[in-house]
């Protein structure tokens, strides 16, 4: 099991009603979900669950069109890993330029690796100022655990399936996911990791990415 864990940042993504409808449609949950009744799809992966926030022309608007928020940022964290540092600067900006009234979910990230950052030349670049683990509050709600490579390419809902594979994968790690297609048991994140980083070597390596609910209660 993955054994080092970063805090990533925080970003807010859309409300989950909206998105599913408009996206996830029948065709879609067939070629990139294991379970294709999944009720509501997230991710690390903006293309999978996409954040409320546009940076400039750092991120390509999938599908279009999507009503977003523009964030013009010399922040480097935020420039390289669209996440920010700080919810209470991520808040602010949100309620202070959100003229459209646009909902969204405020959500955390982690990262885990077998290996220490500091010996992978991108994350121990774009880690850089290290956010402390003492902001990762009690009261955050785990959604699950992704897995995605060092850009949030994600091997569980944006890589696709064929035919061949897709019914032995399913029987296999269907049971294995929530509500919204992550992993509950990280145990079960590790083993699917090993077998992504074969079924698409070229994106490889891929990581185990946490994803948590800041406001449950909202």
């Amino acid at each position: 099991m993955s054994t080092f864990q970063e805090l990533l940042g925080f970003d807010i993504r859309r409300p989950l009603y909206s998105w599913v409808e408009n996206f996830w449609n029948k065709e879609r949950r067939e070629k990139y979900l294991i379970n294709p009744q999944t009720p509501h799809p997230l991710s690390v992966d903006t293309c999978v669950w996409p954040s409320i926030f546009l940076q400039s022309d750092k991120e390509a608007i999938f599908p279009k069109p999507v009503t977003k928020i523009s964030v013009e940022t010399k922040d480097f964290r935020l420039n390289n890993l669209r996440l920010w540092s700080d919810i209470e600067n991520m808040t602010s900006f949100f309620k202070k330029f959100n003229d459209l009234g646009l909902h969204g979910k405020s959500v955390g990230f982690t990262v885990f690796s077998d290996t220490p950052f500091e010996e992978d030349d991108y994350f121990s670049a774009v880690l850089e100022p290290r956010l402390k683990f003492g902001d990762i509050s009690k009261s955050w709600k785990l959604l699950g655990y992704d897995i995605a490579d060092r850009y949030f390419l994600s091997g569980l809902s944006n890589c696709g399936f064929d035919d061949a594979e897709k019914k032995q994968l399913s029987f296999d790690w269907k049971p294995k996911l929530n509500e919204f297609g992550l992993f509950s048991d990280i145990l079960d994140a590790s083993c699917f990791k090993k077998l992504t980083n074969s079924r698409v070597a070229e994106h490889s390596p891929f990581f185990i990415y946490s994803l948590y609910d800041i406001f449950p209660n909202d």
